[in-house]
C-alpha cells in the first residue's frame, strides 16, 4: 500500500499559511494605526476586533461571496478614516473613557456600513459605483494612502521613536512594494514570513532576550487583552463624542461602499467571472451587521488578498475558511500569544508599502489617463482630506466635480445639426417646380435640431448663434428649433430663449417655430414665455419644415395655393400635342380626408397623379407610421406598375383629394397608339422618380453630415 502522501494535497495548506500571513499581518497594521498615540495601550483588544472582523466577516464572506477564492477582512480605507476619527475622539471623550469610545465608534461604524450593504444590495444599486466620478475615487484612495503611510511612521514612531527604528520600517516597506511589483502579491508574505524568522533567529544568535526587543520597541508588547463586546464595554463610553461622530459614520459606510464595489468589479475583470454585485453587498451587510455585535472592524472583500488567493490557483472556498478559522483559534488563545513574536516594523512596512502603493497607483500613475481638471479635482482631495479629513474631501470633491462637469458640458455643442430647407426637405412630396423654388430660396428656413441637457452654461451660446442668423437672415425667415434630443432645460436657458424672442430686429420678419418638446420641457419653455411672444409649436421636426414650407411657398409664388389643372400640368410635362391624348385614359378620382386611394398588398395596375390635395403614404402592420405625404403635381404608384409589384403601402388621403388614375390597360393602349405620347409619358415619369431620388440623396447627406 502506497503510504506517500500526494504533494497536491499540501497546495491547499500552502495557500492558506501564504494567505493567513498576509491576512494576519494586515490585521494588527490596521490595527495599530487606528489605535496609535496615546490610544496605543488597547491596540490588544484592536487586533482581536480585527481578528474577529476576519473571522466572523471573512468567514461568512468565504462561505456566501460568489467569488469562491474571496478573501475577507478589514481594509485600509476605512482604516484611514477611522484612524482621523480615532485621534480627534480620544482627545475629546473624557479621560479613561477614550478606548471606549473608540471602540464604540469603530464598532458603529461596522453596523452602519452593514446596514448601508445590505440596503443598497437588497435595492439592487450594486451598479451604483457607476455613479460615483472616477477622480472622486481616485482622491479618496489616493489619500487613504497618504494617511495609511503616516499612520505607520505613527506606529513606528509610537514604539520606537530612534531613527533607526523608523528608518528600518520605512526600508522594509520598500522592500515589499518591491518585491510585490517584480514578483507578485504571494511575495508579501513571503517577506513578512522571512522577517519574523530573521528577526527571532538574530535575537537568538545574539543571545538577546525578547523581552528587551519589546522593551525597545523592536516587538509588539501588550497584555492578554479582555474581550470587547459593545453590550458589556458601553458602561465607560463617551456618547457625547460619539454622537457628534456620526457624520463619519457615514463617511466609513460610503468609502466602504465604494471601496467593496471597485474590489468586486476589479476582481469581475482581473479573472473573467461576472458576479452579482448586489449579492457581494448584501453578504458583506450580514456579515458587518453579525460581526458589529462583537465589536469587529468593517470587513469586506479585499481585491489584493482574493487575487493574490486566485493566482495561487485556489478555486475553492477552502483558503478563506482556513483562514477564518486560524483567526477565530487566535481569538481564543489571545492574539498576544503570537503577535507578540511579530516585529513591529514588519507590521509598520506592511501599511507604508500599502499606503505607497495606494498613492502610486492614484495619484501618480492615474493622472496620466486623466485630463489636467481631473488630476487638480485629485490632488484637491488629497489635500483637503489629508488637512480636514473625509468629510470635507467630500464637498470638496463634490464642488470641483460639478465645476468640472459645468465646464467639459459647456464645451459640447448642444447644436446637433445646423441646415436649411434649401437641403433638407418635409416628407411632402412636391412637385419638381415647388422643389426648385425651395432649393432656390430654402436658405429662408433655417433648422437648429438642439440636443442633451440645456443649462445656463450653453444657452448664452445658443442664443448668440440664433440671434445672429436671425439679423444675418434674408426676410421673411423661418427658423426652426428641434427639441426632439433635447432632455430637459432649466430654467435660465428658458428665459434665453425668451429673449431671443423679445431681442430680434422688430423691422424683420422672422418666425421662430419649435418641433418636438418633451412635456417637461414643453412646461418650462411655456413658463418663461408670455402669450404675445409664444412661437408655432409642432409636434415633429418633419411637420414644422412642411408648415414652413409652404409658407414660403406662398411668399416666392403667387400661384402656389392654386395648383393647375391636370390638362395644364399634362401639357407642361408631355407637351400640348400629345397631353389630350393622355388625358383620355386617365379616370377622375375624388376621395374625402381619411378615404384610402390604395391599400398594401392588392396588385399595383395603376398609378396615380394628384391634382390637388395630399394624400399620406402609411407603412407598417402592427404599428403604421406615415413615410411621406405627396401633394398636387406628384405621380404615386408608379413603381409598382411598370414592375408589376404587390402595393407595399397603404395610401390615404389627408385632406379633400383630387387625382387621376391610369391602369395598366390605359398605358398598354397609350404605347400601341400613340408612341410618340408614351414617349413623352414615359420620360416625365423617370424624371419624377429622378426628382424624388435627388431629394432622398439630398437628405441623406445633410443627415450623414451632421
Amino acid at each position: 500500500m502506497n503510504s506517500r502522501v500526494p504533494v497536491g494535497m499540501f497546495v491547499p495548506a500552502l495557500n492558506a499559511f501564504v494567505v493567513a500571513v498576509l491576512v494576519f499581518a494586515s490585521a494588527v497594521s490596521f490595527a495599530a494605526v487606528i489605535f496609535s498615540g496615546p490610544l496605543a495601550a488597547g491596540v490588544g483588544i484592536a487586533i482581536d476586533s480585527a481578528l474577529i472582523a476576519v473571522t466572523i466577516g471573512g468567514g461568512f464572506i468565504a462561505l456566501r461571496s460568489a467569488f469562491a477564492y474571496a478573501i475577507g477582512g478589514p481594509d485600509s480605507n476605512p482604516t484611514a478614516v477611522l484612524a482621523l476619527v480615532a485621534a480627534v475622539a480620544s482627545a475629546q471623550a473624557v479621560k479613561g473613557e477614550s478606548f471606549a469610545t473608540v471602540m464604540m465608534i469603530v464598532t458603529l461604524a461596522t453596523a452602519c456600513t452593514g446596514m448601508l450593504f445590505f440596503v443598497l444590495g437588497r435595492a439592487g444599486a450594486g451598479r451604483v459605483i457607476r455613479y460615483i466620478p472616477q477622480p472622486m475615487i481616485a482622491g479618496f484612495n489616493a489619500a487613504a494612502g497618504v494617511l495609511v503611510a503616516a499612520g505607520a511612521i505613527r506606529v513606528l514612531a509610537a514604539h520606537s521613536p530612534q531613527a533607526a527604528h523608523i528608518g528600518v520600517g520605512v526600508a522594509f516597506g520598500v522592500l515589499i512594494v518591491v518585491s510585490s511589483r517584480r514578483f507578485g502579491s504571494a511575495a508579501i508574505s513571503a517577506v513578512l514570513t522571512g522577517a519574523i524568522v530573521a528577526t527571532l533567529a538574530g535575537a537568538w544568535f545574539a543571545h538577546l532576550p525578547l523581552d528587551v526587543l519589546r522593551e525597545n520597541g523592536w516587538l509588539f508588547s501588550f497584555p492578554h487583552p479582555s474581550p470587547w463586546l459593545p453590550w458589556t464595554g458601553s458602561g465607560h463610553v463617551d456618547w457625547r463624542v460619539v454622537v457628534a461622530h456620526i457624520p463619519d459614520l457615514l463617511v466609513v459606510a460610503i468609502v466602504a461602499t465604494a471601496t467593496l464595489l471597485m474590489s468586486s468589479s476589479g476582481l469581475e475583470l482581473s479573472t473573467g467571472h461576472d458576479v452579482d454585485l448586489d449579492r457581494e453587498l448584501r453578504v458583506a451587510g450580514i456579515a458587518n451587521m453579525v460581526s458589529a455585535c462583537f465589536g469587529a472592524m468593517v470587513s469586506y472583500v479585499s481585491f489584493a488578498r482574493s487575487s493574490m488567493n486566485y493566482g495561487l490557483g485556489t478555486r475553492t472556498r477552502a483558503v478563506g475558511g482556513a483562514v477564518a478559522l486560524a483567526a477565530a483559534l487566535l481569538v481564543v488563545v489571545g492574539p498576544d500569544r503570537a503577535i507578540a513574536f511579530v516585529p513591529v516594523f514588519a507590521t509598520a512596512g506592511l501599511l507604508i508599502a500599502i499606503g505607497c502603493n495606494l498613492v502610486y497607483d492614484w495619484l501618480i500613475r492615474a493622472p496620466r489617463r486623466h485630463s489636467i481638471g481631473d488630476t487638480i479635482t485629485i490632488w484637491l482631495i488629497v489635500i483637503t482630506v489629508v488637512k480636514a479629513g473625509f468629510i470635507a474631501g467630500i464637498f470638496v470633491g463634490l464642488a470641483a466635480g460639478c465645476i468640472t462637469f459645468v465646464i467639459r458640458y459647456s464645451q459640447i455643442d448642444a447644436v446637433k445639426r445646423r441646415a436649411s430647407a434649401a437641403t433638407i426637405h418635409s416628407r411632402l412630396l412636391r412637385s419638381r417646380r415647388e422643389v426648385e423654388m425651395l432649393i432656390e430660396h430654402g436658405s429662408r428656413i433655417r433648422i437648429f435640431e438642439l440636443r442633451g441637457y440645456i443649462f445656463f452654461g450653453i444657452a448664452d451660446r445658443i442664443y448668440q448663434e440664433l440671434l445672429a442668423c436671425s439679423q444675418a437672415i434674408e426676410s421673411p425667415a423661418w427658423i426652426i428649433l428641434d427639441f426632439t434630443a433635447v432632455t430637459g432645460l432649466d430654467s435660465s436657458a428658458a428665459d434665453a430663449f425668451a429673449k431671443l424672442l423679445r431681442n430680434q430686429n422688430p423691422s424683420a420678419d422672422v418666425r421662430v417655430v419649435v418641433a418636438g418638446m418633451r412635456a417637461r420641457v414643453a412646461q418650462l419653455w411655456n413658463g418663461a414665455l408670455t402669450d404675445d411672444l409664444r412661437p408655432f409649436a409642432f409636434d415633429d421636426l418633419d411637420l414644422a419644415l412642411e408648415w414652413c414650407e409652404t409658407e414660403l411657398l406662398r411668399f416666392v409664388d403667387s400661384s402656389a395655393g392654386t395648383p393647375a389643372t391636370i390638362d395644364l400640368w399634362l401639357s407642361e410635362q408631355l407637351g400640348s400635342d400629345v397631353a389630350p391624348f393622355v388625358r383620355r385614359h386617365m379616370k377622375r378620382v375624388e376621395l374625402d380626408t381619411g378615404d384610402a386611394l390604395c391599400v398594401a398588398g392588392e396588385p399595383s395596375d395603376r398609378m396615380y397623379i394628384i391634382e390637388s390635395g395630399r394624400v399620406a403614404v402609411i407603412a407598417g402592420d402592427e404599428e403604421p407610421r406615415r413615410i411621406m405625404s405627396v401633394g398636387a403635381h406628384a405621380t404615386i404608384g408608379e413603381l409598382g406598375l411598370y414592375r408589376h409589384m404587390l402595393r407595399s403601402a397603404t395610401v390615404v388621403a389627408e385632406v379633400p383629394t383630387v387625382a387621376y388614375e391610369l391602369s395598366r390597360d390605359g398605358l398598354d393602349e397609350i404605347e400601341a397608339q400613340e408612341p410618340a405620347a408614351s414617349t413623352a409619358f414615359h420620360a416625365a415619369v423617370i424624371r419624377g422618380l429622378g426628382d424624388r431620388m435627388e431629394y432622398q440623396n439630398g437628405f441623406l447627406t445633410a443627415l450623414l453630415g451632421s
